[in-house]
């Protein structure tokens, strides 16, 4: 019974979203099931590392070369980063300018700032 239950869930398994991509990728490219799972799990991080995208309004998105990449490297080939431009923040920029102007406004954030998604 035992085996049963086993070859089910391994059944069930191998139905999902997941490892039928993984089986089109091997047909598609000709490759092993264990390369085939090799390129997912490695589009799935590029993915995940570059599509977070938790904006809120006043943000943008943006890829970036990474700061730690030399000068004068092809850009093709630097490391980029995922980041969020923050060109406004509506709640704190209207208290602002309430509050000093629009002058005091420009002095509170002369540039936009940005923070890593990852």
């Amino acid at each position: 019974m035992a085996t049963v239950v086993n070859s089910f869930v391994d059944r069930l398994k191998s139905k999902s979203v997941k490892n039928s991509i993984i089986n089109n990728i091997a047909q598609d490219f000709n490759l092993t099931p264990i390369l085939a799972k090799a390129y997912f799990n490695q589009i799935k991080d590029y993915f995940t590392q570059h599509v977070q995208l938790n904006l809120t309004s006043g943000q943008v998105h943006y890829l970036a070369v990474d700061d730690r990449e030399p000068a004068g490297k092809p850009v093709q080939l630097c490391l980029k980063k995922s980041v969020h431009l923050t060109l406004h923040n509506p709640d704190e920029d209207l208290s602002v300018n309430k509050k000093s102007g629009l002058a005091a406004l420009r002095q509170h954030r002369p540039y936009p700032y940005y923070q890593k998604s990852h």
